[in-house]
């Protein structure tokens, strides 16, 4: 639950969003609503895939934008690939605080929500981080560098919000904080579950960096799944490069009612293993197929913690090929 005394006040907000995949959009949507129903000023700020899917959602509020992180996928050796490019965080970090300076004095906020955006913080205005992830999961070797640096970027923040509960955690190790001023606020998420006869058999959603969202997409197309199941199809894009059987109803961004009746009407999903994803999921009481990001050790890492949640299956996305048909098979009859 979002703390009763930040919805005491009315104030002007600025929301930042991270733009990682749509999954960080679409989690702060409770709280941007909260905010609205407030009588606040809201001010999103992001960029990219997330500023246009708000700017979608909310047509009717102010936006800003911030520069993007820029961190991309290989398709093979990701952890490798990201990092090499490690030095683009702290710099896109130093970059985006100094842009949030210049819409400080623009707009004058009360208050500053970052959803996973390091440097959208001001030792001026009181500021909230909300994540999930306040530990890395890295190579014990140079683990701790990383993890030093999240550390000092954590200590920037007045208080940091946890989207999770504080026991039996979706999100395990990874919330493990040493930040003095902690809140456990619970999982997020824009859905609900609603009794609804299930008339489709699968629902893949697709999100995250690409290139890696788009292989995973040919890959599943790949196993001609709708020759033997009902099938709908969320591409979580807007670009479109990949062309789909006419027997799929396909969407590329899907605002909240319609994945909210799709998730509802459907008997099986499949999706990446994302946070925002999860949660969703639990929230709806849905079973799902997860597959983690390769190299992203955040996904790999809750993969496996959730593996054994009885919502959940893991599929790896080296396995797609061998597993999935057998294992869609299982589900749907269970």
């Amino acid at each position: 639950m979002i703390p009763n005394s930040f919805l005491k006040q009315k104030k002007t907000i600025f929301i930042c969003v991270l733009n990682w995949g749509l999954g960080h959009a679409t989690r702060m949507i409770p709280i941007i609503d909260a905010c609205i129903d407030n009588g606040s000023k809201v001010i999103i700020c992001s960029d990219g895939q997330a500023l246009l899917f708000l700017k979608k959602t909310y047509p009717s509020q102010s936006f800003e934008s911030l520069d993007a992180y820029n961190v991309k996928y290989a398709k093979y050796w990701n952890a490798l690939y990201l990092i090499v490019q490690s030095w683009k965080i702290p710099y896109a970090i130093s970059k985006e605080n100094k842009t949030l300076s210049i819409l400080i004095k623009k707009h004058k906020p009360d208050l500053i929500l970052s959803d996973n955006r390091y440097g959208c913080y001001s030792k001026d205005i009181r500021s909230i981080l909300i994540t999930h992830q306040t530990h890395l999961f890295v190579n014990k070797w140079y683990g701790f560098l990383p993890n030093a640096y999240l550390n000092k970027c954590l200590s920037k923040f007045q208080e940091i919000w946890i989207p999770d509960n504080e026991q039996q955690t979706l999100s395990g190790r990874l919330s493990d904080c040493k930040h003095p001023n902690v809140h456990f606020i619970g999982p997020l998420s824009r859905l609900q579950k609603k009794q609804a006869k299930k008339t489709t058999d699968l629902l893949i959603i697709l999100s995250g960096i690409e290139p890696q969202r788009s292989l995973l997409e040919k890959e599943l197309q790949a196993l001609y799944l709708e020759k033997d199941y009902s099938v709908k199809w969320i591409r979580g894009t807007s670009k479109r490069v990949s062309k789909h059987s006419p027997k799929i109803e396909v969407v590329d961004l899907a605002q909240s009612q319609l994945v909210n009746r799709w998730i509802n009407d459907s008997k099986l999903v499949i999706t990446r293993c994302g946070y925002s994803s999860v949660m969703d999921l639990v929230c709806m009481k849905q079973k799902a197929i997860l597959i983690p990001t390769p190299g992203q050790q955040e996904q790999e890492y809750l993969g496996s913690h959730l593996d054994k949640h009885p919502l959940f299956t893991l599929i790896k996305q080296g396995e797609i090929h061998k597993k999935t048909k057998a294992i869609i098979k299982k589900l749907l009859i269970d």
